[in-house]
């Protein structure tokens, strides 16, 4: 039997030079969830692996980096959200009224839990900063209306994530300069 040939150009296109080590993870999903991940890929502007990809990036990032504790208490703070948002029926970065809700019973969660001392203590500057630094960061990452520059997050640690995470939030100032206008 005669060996065949396989035509010019033919078989898998070269992976770019960051995905060129890739490996292949086989899943099996029910059809529901695929046809969600689909219609989220579609939404995006994804093809289906790209958006598992991207999910999985951003699942490592939340739930795989922090110490259980950390992710403890942002999965109760997630659970808290949903459960306030549930209840107004609006979102609490639409709406100022649950956005206090929000702000009062997150406080009240980690009141809770964390270690109540024995006196006064005042946030020192340099752990304010850490707040402060991140928002300004997470804010630079955010989409900027068309026209002006954006910064590109890959030169910066987390960087990727933060941007990801602002697409879903965005931006903390505009919407409460928003705000402060009709005040």
């Amino acid at each position: 039997m005669a060996a065949t040939r396989r035509a010019p150009g033919g078989g898998r296109k070269p992976l770019p030079r960051d995905r060129a080590q890739s490996a292949k993870v086989m899943v099996r999903l029910k059809p529901d969830l695929r046809q969600a991940l689909e219609d989220l890929a579609k939404r995006n502007g994804h093809d289906l692996s790209g958006e598992i990809r991207d999910g999985l990036y951003y699942w490592l990032y939340r739930s795989g980096r922090p110490a259980l504790h950390v992710g403890g208490l942002s999965g109760l703070i997630e659970e808290l959200v949903g459960r306030i948002e549930q209840r107004t029926k609006k979102r609490w970065i639409d709406d100022p009224v649950t956005g206090v809700y929000v702000r009062s019973e997150i406080d009240r969660l980690i009141r809770h839990w964390a270690p109540e001392p024995t006196k006064r203590v005042t946030v020192p500057p340099e752990i304010a900063d850490i707040t402060s630094g991140l928002i300004a960061l997470a804010e630079m990452f955010r989409r900027p209306p068309q026209g002006i520059p954006s910064i590109a997050p890959e030169g910066f640690v987390h960087g990727p994530e933060l941007a990801r995470i602002m697409e879903d939030l965005g931006s903390g100032w505009e919407r409460n300069r928003q705000y402060r206008r009709h005040k």
